[in-house]
Parts: C-alpha cells; sequence; structure tokens
C-alpha cells in the first residue's frame, strides 16, 4: 500500500507529470514505467540495517567487521551521480533504483507490489485524482516512509463529470 500511496501523492505534486501519464494513455505499459520511477522518487522502505561481514572503509570511514550498518536506500535513490536531476520526478526515466534492495536481500514481493501499483494506477488515472486540500499524513515509523492518509477528489465514471471525494490510504 505504501507504493501506491506514495506514489498517487507524489504524482498530485507533479501535475505535469500526471498529465504526461494520463497523456500516454494510461496504459499499463505506461503506469510500468512510471512505477519504477514513483519507486525510485519516493520508496516505502527507506533504509536496512546491515552486519558488515567483513572489515571494510567506506569513504575514508573504517567499518569493522560485525558493526552494524544502516543502510540508506531512499538517498542511494537520489544519487546525482546516477541519476541525472534525482530530486525531479521524470516518468519517462527508466531507473535502476534500490528500493526492493539487492542481491540475497532483494525483496522477495518486488513483482507483487509492482503489478499492484500498476494496475492501481492503471485504474486509478481514468478517474482523474485530484487534490482535496486535506492535509497529507505519514506513517511515523522510521524505516518505512508510507503516506498514512491520503484524500484525492475522483471522478466516479472516469468520465470527467463527479466529483466524489475518496480517502486513499490509512
Amino acid at each position: 500500500m505504501g507504493l501506491i500511496a506514495n506514489g498517487t501523492h507524489a504524482l498530485l505534486r507533479h501535475p505535469g507529470q500526471l498529465a504526461w501519464l494520463a497523456a500516454a494513455g494510461h496504459s499499463e505499459q505506461a503506469c510500468a514505467v512510471a512505477v519504477e520511477e514513483l519507486l525510485r522518487f519516493d520508496p516505502p522502505i527507506q533504509l536496512a540495517p546491515r552486519c558488515a561481514l567483513v572489515d571494510a572503509d567506506i569513504a575514508g570511514t573504517p567499518v569493522p567487521r560485525g558493526t552494524l550498518v544502516l543502510v540508506l536506500l531512499g538517498a542511494a535513490n537520489r544519487d546525482p551521480r546516477v541519476f541525472p536531476e534525482p530530486h525531479r520526478l521524470r516518468l519517462d526515466r527508466q531507473p535502476r533504483h534500490l528500493a526492493f534492495g539487492l542481491g540475497s536481500h532483494y525483496c522477495l514481493g518486488a513483482a507483487l507490489a509492482r503489478l499492484e501499483a500498476t494496475a492501481a494506477l492503471a485504474h486509478l488515472l481514468p478517474r482523474r485524482p485530484r487534490p482535496t486540500g486535506h492535509p497529507v499524513s505519514y506513517s511515523p515509523a522510521r524505516v518505512a516512509r508510507s503516506v498514512q492518509s491520503l484524500h484525492v477528489r475522483l471522478d466516479p465514471g472516469g468520465n470527467g463529470t463527479g466529483s466524489g471525494a475518496t480517502r486513499l490510504a490509512g
């Protein structure tokens, strides 16, 4: 749910990108590409604890074997050496992000999360989501960054004629 809510919130904060996605026909293919950038831009999991298996040196800081380290996945996904304009949401980019981890720590549910988020976007976009002005709240968890409450206005039939308000998260 964090990916869908965070992604929807990002799209509402970047109406130009929301319009780009709607103009792309909000097909499953366009939504799948958008999901990858949304994962990079505002991933639900921000950090991952790891234990150093060997003595290491990270940017001049010694890290002895057995030391607990926090890998900042959200920060890695904003590295300007890897992502041009990292703080800009660009749904047309196809990033190699770390939102689901890497290697033996790769998220087992990554494929399902991508599928759910792609389907949710494809069904949400025809209903023309718009902000309501209600404040957005986030989960108080430190490891995860997930929208807890997000109110949006949706067209009931997806045809631009209605204005029902819906609480999307929480």
